[in-house]
């Protein structure tokens, strides 16, 4: 779980197998036939890392809507998407402040893309190079 604290607001953040239901059950799509349907969270995980890896800034509305639902999994009584927006600070949409934002990234990378975060971590582990054995060693 993390913690995300805005304009003195604490929001708990977490993911586990019911986010994708909150979130389903939450955001409708139309179809191919033009019909409502629950857009799946990948979807939404699919456009921010889509434009992040094109234009460099994830997509506001998704990041909202995935901050909103790993909210919801840590606390099931948080309100509704559109009424929950409604009382965060406008300084959630500046992009050059919003931590909450990288917490998100961060949950998604997590839990969506497991070898990933773990490689990252890896990657950067001070002398995780020098534990490796050496040929002839």
């Amino acid at each position: 779980m993390r913690t995300v604290i805005i304009e003195g607001i604490e929001h708990r953040l977490d993911c586990d197998a019911l986010t994708p239901f909150y979130y389903s059950e939450q955001f409708l799509v139309r179809n191919a036939q033009g019909r409502l349907v629950a857009e799946d969270i990948h979807e939404a995980i699919n456009a921010v890392v889509l434009a992040q890896d094109t234009m460099g800034i994830p997509p506001m509305l998704k990041m909202m809507q995935l901050f909103w639902a790993f909210e919801r999994t840590t606390t099931p009584t948080t309100p509704g998407f559109k009424e929950w927006a409604a009382t965060l600070p406008k300084s959630v949409l500046a992009l050059n402040s919003a931590e909450w934002a990288e917490v998100v990234t961060d949950i998604v990378t997590e839990c969506f893309f497991p070898q990933e975060a773990s490689s990252d971590v890896g990657a950067t582990a001070d002398g995780a190079d020098d534990a490796a054995p050496t040929e002839g060693a």
